[in-house]
């Protein structure tokens, strides 16, 4: 194996450190294997065990921070969060969505932070017999469902924050109320709070989407998840072997 240690390469030569190291760990390869792959010398297994392995988690370092400033990996990351957050919005929506239709079914939305929402619909009720001309017939009109056009993330403090996290969202939602003459609609925009444990969901299912089916995982991610497996391998094998 040549490591070059060009710009251009660094990417291969991570992977391909990462790969070693992982091989070597995963099959109990023998040390001088490994050795002569990154290094091209073969030590005394016996004597030098935890050395090799302190060696390997150098040269891995090594390669992942000159893989950290590189041009490839600099120039991926930001079309890679612009998929991330295009894909976490689509979650989101989808997420909100099956709340939604929790809120309608028995008018709690689990996690989801909700407290001013009953308030809405019935506003959004009223509003509707009122139009209608029908506001003799109080609760004539019952709420059929509840679609999510579009969610994200947005600021619940005042000015808005430049980049506000996922603690907080903004949906606009669709209102379907239903009566004996049919179906009718309004619509508005909410701001839902969201609780930790349904943050963690929502990134972790944007995450692995993004690493499936997004080209920027091919560049960026999957070597620093290789990455990161394989220092955690080389330091365990280090502290074993000392």
């Amino acid at each position: 194996m040549s490591m070059d240690d060009e710009d251009s390469k660094i990417r291969r030569n991570l992977v391909v450190t990462s790969a070693v190291i992982l091989l070597a760990v995963w099959l109990r390869a023998p040390l001088d294997g490994m050795a002569e792959a990154l290094f091209k010398v073969k030590p005394d297994p016996q004597t030098f065990r935890w050395r090799v392995w302190l060696a390997a988690l150098l040269v891995l370092v090594y390669f992942g921070l000159r893989f950290r400033f590189s041009k490839q990996n600099l120039d991926a990351i930001k079309p890679l969060r612009t998929e991330y957050l295009r894909v976490e919005r689509t979650v989101l929506r989808l997420w909100l969505s099956r709340k939604m239709k929790q809120f309608v079914r028995t008018g709690s939305a689990g996690l989801l932070k909700v407290d001013g929402l009953a308030t809405l619909v019935e506003a959004q009720r009223r509003g509707i017999e009122q139009a209608q001309a029908q506001g003799e017939s109080q609760g004539e009109f019952k709420l059929a469902h509840i679609r999510v056009a579009a969610a994200k993330r947005a600021s619940s403090k005042y000015p808005p924050l430049p980049a506000p996290d996922l603690t907080y969202a903004e949906a606009d939602l669709k209102f379907s109320f239903s009566s004996k003459n049919g179906l009718a609609g309004s619509q508005a925009t909410v701001g839902l709070g969201l609780h930790q444990l349904s943050i963690l969901r929502i990134r972790f299912n944007a995450f692995c989407w993004v690493i499936l089916y997004s080209k920027g995982s091919t560049d960026v991610v999957l070597p620093w998840l290789l990455a990161a497996v394989a220092l955690l391998a080389a330091l365990y094998k280090v502290v074993r072997t000392w």
